[in-house]
């Protein structure tokens, strides 16, 4: 028996108070093992929201720079593009927090980082304010290479802004492998 299955609700559906704040806790926190065995019992809680903040835990998990919680909880389905009540999603915080290995592990997932928020920022835009130059610079050739291969499949119906006119370099791939 596990640890914890002594402290759950049986419902996948309803997790209850404490597991909710359990599973958030340990996303800000890096636990990855808690939040897999916690996924086990709810599924439910990839997509679950705080009710003041609307942040998804990826969204707390990227703000806090937690690569292996987050390689967890997007094998497990979360929203990559969710935004919180202010607009911002996974990939927007952490450009801004400068946490690269997070960014490179979302954008290998698919998110898009030339992809405007509510807000009317992108992940690019992010960290170029908060002055993660080579950060901004990955993401925006990132966004080129999507760009070029979207161009591929669809043609030029596939063109995205990326808000620049400089040159953009070929990208090296990056392979992201999560600690064992």
């Amino acid at each position: 028996m596990n640890k914890l299955s002594a402290d759950f609700n049986p419902s996948p559906d309803t997790p209850s108070k404490e597991v909710v704040t359990s599973f958030f806790a340990a996303a800000e926190g890096g636990d990855a093992a808690t939040i897999q065995e916690l996924l086990d019992f709810f599924p439910v809680l990839a997509e679950w929201k705080e009710p003041l903040t609307q942040a998804t835990a990826l969204i707390v998990a990227a703000k806090a720079g937690r690569t292996e919680v987050i390689a967890v909880l997007v094998q497990s389905g979360a929203d990559i593009k969710a935004e919180d009540a202010g607009a911002m999603n996974a990939l927007s915080y952490a450009a801004c927090n400068g946490h690269y290995d997070v960014c490179v592990l979302l954008i290998q997932s698919g998110a898009d980082p030339a992809e405007k928020g509510r807000h009317g920022m992108s992940a690019i835009d992010c960290a170029r304010t908060q002055d993660f130059p080579s950060l901004g610079d990955y993401m925006l050739r990132a966004a080129a290479e999507r760009r070029e291969n979207i161009k591929a499949s669809w043609g030029d119906s596939g063109e995205i802004e990326i808000g620049t006119s400089r040159p953009v370099q070929a990208m090296k791939p990056i392979v992201f492998k999560p600690k064992s």
